[in-house]
């Protein structure tokens, strides 16, 4: 399969992943999709990513909020839980199940 077929398989994936949220009453929103190697270089050097080949760079991941009422965001792993679980059912790899460094937020094309 072609990087632009994964692609949009990945797009495919997150907008059941977004139907699914939206079902159960969550409000989500990407906050970054793409990531250019300049970007991922300075989140590693930062200590907020921890490799330099993430699937960011192929536009296979995504960072995603759940949006909590006045536009405050979730940051509590067990919000994040049923959408990974979801995630993980359609395909998906999810970033709460990263060892040692968990990533609640993340979810990413699986090969």
């Amino acid at each position: 399969m072609s990087r632009r077929e994964k692609q949009a398989a990945f797009f495919d994936m997150l907008a059941q992943l977004a139907v699914f949220a939206r079902m159960r009453g969550l409000s989500v929103a990407i906050v970054e999709l793409y990531r250019s190697a300049e970007r991922q270089r300075q989140l590693v050097d930062e200590g907020k990513a921890w490799t330099y080949k993430s699937k960011h760079l192929l536009g296979l991941a995504a960072d995603l909020y759940i949006i909590l009422p006045f536009g405050q965001v979730s940051k509590k792993a067990r919000d994040y839980r049923p959408l990974g679980d979801f995630w993980v059912l359609i395909g998906g790899r999810w970033g709460g199940h990263f060892s040692p460094r968990p990533d609640v937020f993340h979810f990413e094309y699986r090969d």
